[in-house]
């Protein structure tokens, strides 16, 4: 076997060629199309249409949907600052070692650990299948996201409705609902059932309604239709467009970048504007006398920091390297890592002031305790606190429509990123590699469609919550060890900074501190 000093990180024959670092990339103006040579990989078609790619792809449902609910569940301020401490401490450096990596290599995330050494390429394959696992349930995430979006455009909202009477806080409109329905006489369970839904309606509406949830994982319940339907368009959008390329793909993804941070500008300004959401922001920022310390010393609480920063930058997980393989060698790697770090910082301290604000409005609403609101929720806060906050606002079905449409738009942009990372590292393998893009694709979407479909029954959302405690923790965490581990000590960190034209970030940051910081 060779020794890896007889490697170089150069795409190989058949590939892109050996390209100089493109200094015009600071432009950002787009180049004229030029036609597809065989045996080329494809290219964004500049350097801004990259950026953006890489930001769509890092800003995802893990920033407004997963980190609130963190935040919520340890304590408020004290993750936030364990979360900004990994973010730039190993958070940043690994996004810049995997963008490197693709850029220096044109390869996806197996192939290009055989550039390294070939005794390393699990390291892709573990890479690929942690892949494979958060792309299953967040698609489910977007199926639930896009029943609730269909939800919206009806008046009053849906989930603001028990048994066809508009839920209100007085007992008289109660009563005139159960006479309606004839209820008065009817068995307890009926009773029971009709009390649960109208004390909670946004609660039962997710349990019954949307979810069809079963008592327990191991009870199958029903098959859910609607969510089968609503996953099968999940995954025909995101065919439609990567089925012809970084071409199409890359036009996408100037709506998909940038519409969102505009819906969550507007959600922003309105959640911060409502009755009771200084309490809620209370919970967020001023934790417990004497909690701080304690729970800074919880190795529970720097656990869930590190990986919510990696399911939030997409570390470890394969789409970076894919992504980064279709662009050429740049100067502003570093520069562009560490705004995406920033913008992504940002944007999810704005996701939390929106869900915390929602949450004291709601803890208002129902006369409780904001704090203790926000720790009784988990990953349905979504669906639950906020659907119930944008049943009281004025103008309820347009406020929900824009709100799931930025969970939408914010879903499928880090899904095309994960999906089309499949897409090359099938297209890398060699008996495939004439085959054409869209019946790569085509397969991909049509496995992962069909293994999504035990989501779909009654229990499926058990599985989903087994889905988020394990496939995106410890394996996420490992992997990046292992890479620091392949490159720094394995390869060279000395070696690998003078090939990519760039001071990396030293001996000290990829050899010592970030692994000194996963283990």
């Amino acid at each position: 076997m060779k020794n890896p000093e007889e490697y170089e990180l150069v795409p190989t024959e058949g590939d892109a060629g050996k390209r100089p670092v493109d200094e015009s990339e600071g432009e950002g103006s787009p180049k004229e199309p030029k036609p597809k040579d065989e045996g080329k990989r494809e290219q964004w078609d500049n350097r801004i249409q990259f950026l953006l790619t890489l930001i769509g792809y890092a800003i995802g449902l893990g920033s407004v949907w997963r980190f609130p609910y963190l935040v919520a569940r340890n304590g408020g301020f004290p993750f936030i600052l364990l979360y900004v401490i990994m973010l730039f401490v190993i958070g940043v450096p690994l996004f810049y070692l995997e963008v490197t990596l693709g850029q220096s290599t044109s390869k996806g995330p197996i192939a290009v650990w055989s550039k390294v050494a070939p005794s390393l390429t699990g390291i892709g394959v573990a890479m690929t299948v942690v892949n494979v696992y958060i792309i299953l349930y967040y698609t489910v995430i977007i199926g639930w996201i896009d029943l609730y979006l269909v939800s919206s455009f009806s008046s009053p909202l849906p989930w603001a409705e028990c048994f066809g009477c508009v839920v209100t806080s007085n007992a008289s409109d109660q009563q005139a609902c159960l006479s309606r329905l004839g209820l008065g006489t009817s068995p307890g369970s009926m009773l029971q059932e009709f009390y649960s839904c109208w004390n909670d309606s946004t609660k039962y509406y997710w349990y019954n309604t949307a979810l069809g949830a079963s008592g327990s994982i191991g009870a199958a319940g029903e098959f859910n239709w609607k969510v089968f339907l609503s996953i099968f368009i999940t995954y025909l959008v995101i065919y439609l467009c990567i089925f012809r390329g970084l071409a199409w793909a890359g036009k996408v993804i100037y709506v998909t970048a940038t519409l969102p941070l505009l819906v969550l500008l507007c959600l922003f300004f309105r959640a911060v504007t409502l009755p009771g959401a200084a309490s809620g922001l209370k919970c967020m920022v001023m934790p417990d006398e004497g909690t701080v310390m304690r729970k800074m010393q919880d190795p529970q609480m720097w656990l869930e920091a590190s990986t919510q920063v990696f399911f939030a930058l997409g570390l470890a997980m394969g789409p970076l390297i894919g992504l980064s393989s279709h662009s050429t060698r740049s100067r502003h790697v570093l520069r562009d890592a560490i705004l995406v770090g920033v913008i992504l910082l940002v944007v999810s301290l704005f996701s939390a002031i929106v869900v915390f604000s929602v949450v004291g409005f709601k803890a208002q609403l129902m006369n409780v305790d904001s704090c203790e609101l926000v720790k009784a929720q988990g990953t349905g806060m979504i669906f639950v606190v906020l659907t119930e906050a944008l049943n009281h606002m004025p103008g309820a079905p347009f406020w929900s429509v824009l709100f799931f449409f930025m969970l939408l738009l914010l879903g499928v942009d880090s899904q095309l990123g994960s999906v089309n990372t499949l897409v090359t590292i099938l297209a890398d393998w060699k008996p495939l590699a004439k085959v054409h893009t869209e019946y790569i694709a085509g397969f991909i979407c049509t496995g992962l469609f069909l293994c999504t479909v035990p989501f779909t029954f009654g229990n499926g959302v058990y599985l989903f919550d087994l889905f988020d405690r394990f496939a995106a923790t410890l394996p996420l965490l490992l992997i990046g060890l292992f890479e620091f581990v392949a490159v720094a000590w394995v390869f060279g960190v000395g070696r690998y900074s003078a090939h990519i034209c760039c001071c990396g970030l030293g001996l000290w940051c990829w050899k010592v501190q970030c692994p000194h910081m996963l283990l």
